[in-house]
C-alpha cells in the first residue's frame, strides 16, 4: 500500500509544495495569486530552457522577454514554440549547450555594464551642464553665452591636452561636445536650479524660528511693475539667512490692494506661517505705508497680525537732506549741475575738456553726471567737481563762459561745506548698505551719526573746521560765516530727529540685542512691542543671564545668542532674540535686486520672460548651493540636446 502511494506522488516536487501551501490556505479559484502559490524560478531551468530570474519573474535569455507566470509548463511552452531550434543546435546536457549559455550571459552582462556606464557618464555630463548654467546665472550672463562657453572649453582642451594620449584627448573632447549648452537648454537648467533653491528655502521656512519681509516695487525694461519680496529668517540652528522670496509681476495698477494680491499669492506658495512674522520693511511709498489703503495696513488686517512696519532706514537717511532741496545750498547745487551739463552735454565741449584734462595730467579723467534717484550721486558729483575745480575754471575761461561764482569766496564756502557734509552722509549711507546686517546695527549707525552732528555743531560754532577740511582752503579769503554753517547743521540735526521715529520706538529692544547685560529687568515690559512675551519669565531669565555672564561687557554677536539658544536654559529670551535678529531694517536687498534686474532685462534682452528673470535673479543672489546630483536624479533629462 505504501509503495503504491509513493509511486502515485507527483514527479514535480514544486507541485507538491504548491499543494502543501494550498492545503494550508486554500484560495478560491478567482482569488488565486502568485504569492499564495509560492512559485519560484528553479536553477535547472537556466540550462534546460535558457531562463533566469529577473524581478521575481522568469526572464528568457534568448529573446529578452519577461514571462508572466513562473510555472514550468508556461516556461516550457514558450521555449518549445519560440526557440525549438535550440534543441537541435545545442542538444540537452551537451558541452556546447553550456558554452552557449555562458556566452549569452556574458553578452548580457557586458550590455548591462555599458548601459550603467552610459547612464553614469550621462549624469556627470548633465551635472557639468548644470554647473555651467549656474556660473552663467551667478555672473548675470545671457543664456546664449553658454554656447560660447562650450567653444571656449573645447579650445582650452586642445591647448591643455598636449601631453595626453590621443585616446584620452578624444575622450575628454567627446564629453565636452556631449554637454547640452544651447540657449534653450541653459534657460531650462537655470529654472531647474532655481526650483531646487526654492525647495531648500521652503524646508527652512517650515522649521524656522521667525522671519520678516522686505518689499519694494519697480518697473522693468518693458514697463512691467515687478514686486520684489525678500525674506530674512532665523533657522532652527539659529543662523540668519536672507533670500529672495519672489519677483512677482503686477500687470495692473500698483495700489496697496494690488500689491497685497500679488504678495499673498507668493506667501501662499511658500506656505508661510504668519504667526512667525516679526516685521515688515517697505520703501515708505503711499501704496506701501498708506494709513488706510497701504499694503502694510491691508496685509495686517487680512492676516490678523500686528507687527512693526518700518520705513527703510536708508530711504529715510536720504530724505534727511531737505536743506539741499531749497535755499542757498540748493542754489549752489543747481549751479554745479549747470556747469557739469555745459561741459558734458555738448559733444565738442566734452571732447575738448577730456583732452585738456589729459594734457594737464589731472587726477581724474572726467566729471560725473548728477542722478537724483541715486543715493550717493550728490556727494560723488560735488567731490569730483571740487577736485577738478582749477581745471574747470581754466576750461571755462578758454570757452569764454563767465562763471563768477567759481571765484566768489562766499559761494565757494557753501560749495566746500556742502561737499564735506555730503561726504559724511555718503559714509553713513554706505555703512547702512550691505547684506546680513541686523536692525540693531543699522540703528546704531544712525545714533552714532546723530552724536557726530552734535559734535560738528559745537566745533563749527567755535570756528573749528577739523571735520570739514575744505573750509581751511586758502581760496577762502577772510573768515567763513560759521553762524550760517551752524544753521545748516542744525537743520540737518532737526531732520534726523524728525525721521527714524518708527525706529526710535524700539531703541530699548535694539540696545538689548547688542548689550543684553546692561538691560534692567524692569525695562522688559517695553519689549512686548515686538511680540507677546511672558514678562515674569523673561525677567527671571535676564537675571540668570546677567549672573552667568557677569564679565560679558562688550556688545554681543550672533554667536553669543546662538550659544544661549543651544543651551536651552533661556527659552523665553531665545525666542524673543530670534524675533529681533529676523527683523529687516532696510530694503537695500530689493534695491540691489532691481539693479541686477536692469542688467539682466536690458535692451538686448527685453523679451526675457518673467519666469526666467526670476530664476536668474534667484540663482544670482542666493546664498544656497544647488543640489546638482539631486536635480539630475529627479529630472528626466535627454542627453541628446
Amino acid at each position: 500500500m505504501d509503495k503504491w502511494l509513493k509511486k502515485s506522488q507527483p514527479q514535480d516536487s514544486h507541485v507538491t509544495e504548491e499543494c502543501a501551501s494550498s492545503s494550508k490556505e486554500p484560495p478560491t479559484k478567482k482569488t488565486r495569486a502568485l504569492e499564495v502559490e509560492n512559485r519560484k524560478i528553479k536553477e535547472e531551468w537556466e540550462i534546460e530552457f535558457f531562463v533566469t530570474e529577473k524581478d521575481s519573474k522568469p526572464y528568457c535569455l534568448l529573446c529578452n522577454k519577461t514571462l508572466a507566470i513562473g510555472k514550468k509548463y508556461n516556461v516550457k511552452r514558450h521555449y518549445d514554440t519560440t526557440h525549438a531550434e535550440m534543441e537541435k543546435r545545442f542538444p540537452p546536457k551537451s558541452e556546447q549547450r553550456k558554452q552557449e549559455l555562458e556566452k549569452i550571459k556574458r553578452q548580457l552582462n557586458a550590455q548591462a555594464e555599458r548601459m550603467r556606464k552610459f547612464i553614469g557618464e550621462g549624469d556627470m555630463i548633465q551635472i557639468a551642464t548644470l554647473r555651467c548654467s549656474w556660473i552663467l546665472a551667478r555672473r548675470k550672463k545671457s543664456f546664449a553665452d553658454a554656447e560660447m562657453l562650450k567653444e571656449t572649453l573645447l579650445a582650452a582642451l586642445e591647448a591643455l591636452t598636449f601631453d595626453f594620449t590621443e585616446k584620452e584627448r578624444e575622450k575628454l573632447t567627446k564629453r565636452v561636445k556631449m554637454m547640452p549648452l544651447s540657449r534653450q537648454t541653459t534657460a531650462r537648467r537655470i529654472v531647474n536650479l532655481s526650483q531646487n533653491i526654492e525647495d531648500q528655502l521652503k524646508k527652512e521656512l517650515n522649521s524656522c524660528l521667525s522671519f520678516s519681509i522686505a518689499l519694494d516695487e519697480s518697473t522693468d525694461m518693458r514697463d512691467t511693475a515687478q514686486l520684489c519680496i525678500w525674506i530674512r529668517l532665523v533657522t532652527k540652528d539659529f543662523e540668519v539667512k536672507e533670500e529672495l522670496l519672489a519677483l512677482s509681476p503686477i500687470n495692473d495698477r500698483t495700489r496697496g490692494c494690488n500689491i497685497l494680491q500679488a504678495a499673498s499669492k507668493e506667501f501662499e506658495k511658500f506656505g508661510l506661517n504668519m504667526q512667525k512674522l516679526t516685521s515688515l520693511a517697505t520703501d515708505g511709498a503711499p501704496s506701501m505705508k498708506g494709513k488706510n489703503e497701504g499694503f502694510s495696513r491691508l496685509f495686517q488686517l487680512k492676516e490678523k497680525v500686528c507687527v512693526p512696519s518700518f520705513h527703510c532706514i536708508i530711504h529715510q537717511e536720504s530724505l534727511c537732506c531737505e536743506l539741499f532741496k531749497s535755499g542757498e545750498l540748493h542754489e549752489v547745487m543747481e549751479e554745479v549741475i549747470k556747469i557739469v551739463n555745459f561741459i558734458r552735454a555738448r559733444a565738442l565741449n566734452h571732447r575738448q575738456f577730456l583732452g585738456y584734462l589729459e594734457e594737464v595730467e589731472a587726477e581724474y579723467g572726467d566729471l560725473i553726471y548728477f542722478n537724483v534717484v541715486r543715493w550717493l550721486s550728490r556727494g560723488n558729483v560735488l567731490k569730483r567737481f571740487t577736485e577738478l575745480l582749477p581745471q574747470i575754471r581754466d576750461f571755462l575761461e578758454l570757452k569764454c563762459s563767465q562763471r563768477p561764482n567759481l571765484s566768489d569766496p562766499q559761494w565757494l564756502t557753501k560749495l566746500y561745506f556742502l561737499t564735506e557734509l555730503t561726504r559724511h552722509l555718503n559714509t553713513l549711507n554706505l555703512k547702512l548698505q550691505g547684506r546680513n546686517k541686523s536692525i540693531a546695527d543699522l540703528y546704531k549707525e544712525v545714533q552714532i551719526f546723530r552724536l557726530k552732528l552734535d559734535m560738528w555743531i559745537e566745533q563749527i560754532a567755535l570756528g573749528d573746521c577739523t571735520h570739514f577740511p575744505l573750509l581751511n582752503s586758502p581760496e577762502l579769503s577772510g573768515v567763513p560765516d560759521f553762524k550760517q554753517l551752524e544753521s545748516y547743521l542744525l537743520e540737518t540735526k532737526s531732520q534726523f530727529q524728525k525721521r527714524f521715529k518708527d525706529f526710535d520706538e524700539f531703541s530699548s529692544c535694539f540696545d538689548f540685542l547688542r548689550l543684553p547685560l546692561k538691560c534692567k529687568p524692569q525695562d522688559v515690559s517695553e519689549f512686548s512691542r515686538i511680540g507677546a512675551i511672558n514678562i515674569a519669565k523673561f525677567q527671571e531669565e535676564l537675571i540668570e543671564l546677567k549672573s552667568n555672564y557677569v564679565h560679558q561687557e562688550d556688545p554681543v554677536s550672533l554667536d553669543f545668542w546662538r550659544q544661549i539658544y543651544k543651551s536651552q536654559n533661556y527659552p523665553e529670551t531665545s525666542t524673543y532674540v530670534a524675533k529681533l535678529w529676523a527683523m529687516f531694517g532696510s530694503t537695500w536687498l530689493c534695491e540691489s535686486t532691481f539693479s541686477f534686474m536692469k542688467l539682466l532685462k536690458s535692451k538686448l534682452r527685453a523679451t526675457l520672460s518673467d519666469v526666467n528673470l526670476e530664476s536668474e535673479l534667484r540663482c544670482g543672489l542666493t546664498e544656497y548651493t544647488p543640489e546638482f546630483s539631486n536635480i539630475v536624479q529627479s529630472a528626466n533629462y535627454q542627453y541628446s540636446h
